[in-house]
């Protein structure tokens, strides 16, 4: 009886030694299932903390970045080769952006569709793909792995999201020991996609961020070249050059509807054949140039011999192949006043939505320079017939000096442009001659006029006469920069003139310039009291008058006008 018991406790106790042992057994997984779940939490952790700090410090080089984190992936999930592919906007094509491996420089050559390959199909739907055997997967892609001499067994690959959208994905190729890819894998591999993903999104908002600044400099610089010049040439060749180098286009041009003919005229070019575009002339509505002037909208054209309204008129003229083109309306207080177009852009590439926006901008402010430039033309066109009108009524004082402030001032000019002087120089010597004997209005006719030898006291009222103008002209803020030309145009370059007594370089340029205009055409005019020197007598006066009353390099420059028929041509249009 007590054996009997005994053996019952024995089996009682091995019964209860047996379930504690199954216990402590399952409590050792618990725990070594902890202690992995731990591991992988913390690898992810630091993964996540070594990316986040690359991130950082690679902000600016997203090449580097993307490569440090393929780098990273490879050790992480332990594999022989990887890659990142970037999904292309346009084409839909995944583009291998980086790519590790034995054969990685091979593989960069492909581009796969959207739903080809284990890639493409993950860009596709979105979800990762654990292909454990490439052999059994519908979707591998067979071609790739043939033509690089890389065989594949398994495949591991995830999407790059960025707000729920597909922008790439991330694949890694044959697991080290040809072990299976795990779970773990594939949580580690989605961890380094969305730090990826959002280096990427990082880099576009900056690229975007330094293309709204660089369009936004490049609009101020245009204002700035507005502002600094009147002349619409020079303005609109910087503007169109400025235009062409941000553009990044092989040509450009800026045509203006001609109002008499109503035809496009090419005024700016700029690429190669840029003087034989300017030959052709476009009616309105023919070609793209001519739509966007007659319709008022903007045109994008990729492929410009595929558009039904282009028209191969000007590279058929030229030799040029126009491929891709932009081109905008230039438009005047509503009204269409011409057109700026650029072509083909230096990539190969078509221009894009935002190349619209950005080169209508610039046509608005080529726009503005054109009105600004026809309004001063307008303005300085009423002026000048103001200051030739005041120039005929000084002149008309006396029969002998018709139309002599035109031809000193016509004279002038040719002896400007024979120094080379700028625009805005010769701008002031012209209107200089033409009002410089406006003092003349102070001076009696009779003494004007008198046929016989003048006086002391009388001649020294007509030595007024420049003193005079200079006091008239000194309340006209916009005829202030002639003043020195009206008032020094009679000193001698040996210090003998009036009314200052100035010598050599203290003469004003444009009163040196002024005494060898004014001279000639005295010496080949009829006077009260002389009967006018021939042409060849002036030319040899004022050569030997050069050192003492004129400076010997404004009369050898006009020497030089003068044989190039320069002076003669105006004497005789004027005479």
């Amino acid at each position: 009886m007590l054996e009997q018991k005994s053996k019952e406790e024995v089996r009682r106790l091995k019964k209860e030694l047996k379930v504690k042992e199954q216990r402590l057994k399952k409590s050792e997984q618990e725990l070594a299932y902890l202690q992995g779940s731990y591991g992988r939490l913390n690898l992810k952790a630091e993964i996540l903390q070594v990316v986040s700090r690359a991130i950082n410090s690679a902000y600016f080089d997203l090449g580097k970045l993307l490569e440090f984190i393929m780098d990273l992936g490879l050790r992480v999930v332990r594999v022989e080769a990887g890659s990142l592919l970037l999904l292309d906007e346009e084409s839909k094509e995944l583009r291998f952006s980086v790519a590790k491996g034995e054969r990685g420089d091979q593989v960069k050559k492909f581009k796969l569709k959207l739903g080809e390959g284990i890639a493409g199909w993950v860009a596709k739907t979105g979800k990762p793909e654990v292909v454990l055997d490439v052999n059994k997967s519908p979707h591998f892609k067979r071609e790739i792995s043939r033509l690089i001499g890389f065989p594949t067994y398994s495949v591991l690959c995830v999407p790059l999201k960025v707000r729920k959208k597909i922008i790439g994905v991330i694949e890694m190729i044959n697991k080290k020991g040809k072990k299976p890819f795990s779970k773990e894998d594939k949580e580690l591999l989605t961890v380094l996609a969305n730090q990826a993903a959002i280096a990427l999104e990082n880099a576009e908002l900056f690229r975007k961020a330094e293309e709204k600044i660089r369009d936004l400099t490049t609009l101020s610089e245009v204002s700035t070249l507005i502002a600094s010049s009147l002349d619409e040439n020079i303005v609109l060749e910087n503007i169109m050059n400025l235009t062409t180098q941000l553009m990044k286009a092989e040509g450009s041009s800026l045509m203006l509807i001609n109002e008499k003919t109503g035809n496009l005229e090419f005024v700016v070019t700029k690429g190669e054949k840029k003087e034989e575009v300017k030959k052709v002339k476009l009616k309105l509505g023919e070609g793209i140039a001519g739509w966007v002037a007659k319709e008022g909208q903007p045109l994008l054209i990729p492929d410009a011999y595929k558009d039904p309204r282009f028209s191969p008129k000007v590279d058929k003229d030229t030799g040029f192949k126009t491929k891709s083109i932009l081109c905008v309306p230039l438009e005047v207080k509503d009204k269409v006043i011409g057109v700026a177009e650029v072509l083909n852009r230096l990539d190969g590439k078509p221009f894009e939505e935002r190349d619209v926006e950005l080169f209508s901008s610039f046509a608005n402010q080529m726009a503005v320079a054109i009105e600004n430039a026809k309004l001063y033309r307008d303005l300085r066109e009423l002026f000048l017939s103001t200051v030739k009108s005041l120039a005929a009524a000084i002149d008309a004082k006396s029969p002998y000096t018709r139309k002599h402030s035109e031809k000193v001032a016509e004279y002038a000019l040719a002896i400007a442009k024979e120094l080379k002087l700028s625009s805005e120089e010769q701008e002031i010597v012209h209107l200089s001659g033409l009002l410089h004997d406006v003092g003349k209005i102070g001076i009696d006719e009779k003494l004007l006029n008198k046929q016989g030898r003048l006086t002391d006291e009388e001649y020294a009222q007509i030595k007024e006469h420049p003193a005079i103008g200079a006091e008239i002209i000194e309340p006209i803020g916009p005829l202030k920069a002639i003043i020195p030309g009206v008032r020094s145009h009679q000193e001698r370059y040996d210090g003998r003139g009036y009314p200052d007594g100035l010598a050599g370089e203290k003469i004003p340029l444009t009163a040196r310039i002024l005494a060898v205009a004014d001279t000639f055409d005295a010496m080949t005019s009829d006077r009260p009291y002389r009967d006018k020197f021939a042409d060849e007598i002036a030319q040899r006066e004022i050569e030997n008058c050069a050192g003492t009353q004129f400076d010997p390099q404004v009369a050898r420059a006009f020497l030089r006008a003068y044989k190039k028929g320069e002076v003669v041509k105006k004497y005789v249009i004027n005479g």
